[in-house]
């Protein structure tokens, strides 16, 4: 490394006052023009990336299969089994792939998701997640309901949340249906002021 862009310290970078905030302005009227300018353009690209996401979490999916079957055929001890399942989280490559493939079906189909269209949901993910989370240094406690934390654990940047202690990630959209118990639909209008 001799200087240059591999040096610079992005997490330490001391912003001005509203920058981060003024940055994500800009990403959303980039994104708003993008839409206007080459709608199929963003279509396709969305349904590039769900094809992508698919393939990746079918891919874990299976490769925890083939691993479960391998150790036993291999007589691997059952907590060493047991431990690699959990740690492998197949549910939640589950989850995450049935609901990519429901977005991807209705995008293909040009339909709506419970009468919310495709517009409506794009503008729902556009949401800044702080407006929902009383963070401090991006810190939250966590919110899924099966990890009782009373020390912050949830972080909150990027539009995601994550928790370190007990894994659970997701996007605003996932973050208001488990905060406030609603369903996807109600989520996305909540989120869009309806």
């Amino acid at each position: 490394m001799n200087g240059g862009i591999d040096n610079l310290d992005i997490l330490n970078f001391d912003a001005p006052k509203g920058y981060w905030e003024r940055i994500r302005q800009r990403e959303r009227e980039l994104i708003a023009d993008m839409k206007q300018l080459d709608p199929i353009f963003v279509s396709d690209s969305r349904l590039n990336y769900l094809t992508e996401r698919i393939a990746e979490y079918k891919t874990r999916i299976d490769t925890a299969n083939l691993e479960w079957d391998s150790d036993i055929k291999h007589k691997t001890p059952l907590m060493e089994r047991l431990c690699k399942w959990y740690l492998a989280d197949v549910d939640k490559w589950k989850r995450r792939l049935k609901k990519a493939v429901l977005e991807m079906v209705m995008r293909l189909r040009g339909e709506e998701w419970g009468n919310l269209s495709i517009e409506e949901i794009e503008l729902a993910r556009q949401a800044d997640i702080r407006d929902f989370a009383d963070s401090r240094n991006g810190m939250i406690n966590c919110i899924n309901p099966a990890h009782q934390d009373d020390k912050p654990s949830m972080s909150i940047s990027r539009g995601f949340a994550n928790c370190f202690a007990c894994g659970w990630h997701g996007n605003v959209i996932d973050f208001v249906m488990t905060k406030y118990n609603i369903d996807f639909v109600k989520a996305v209008r909540m989120l869009n002021g309806k």
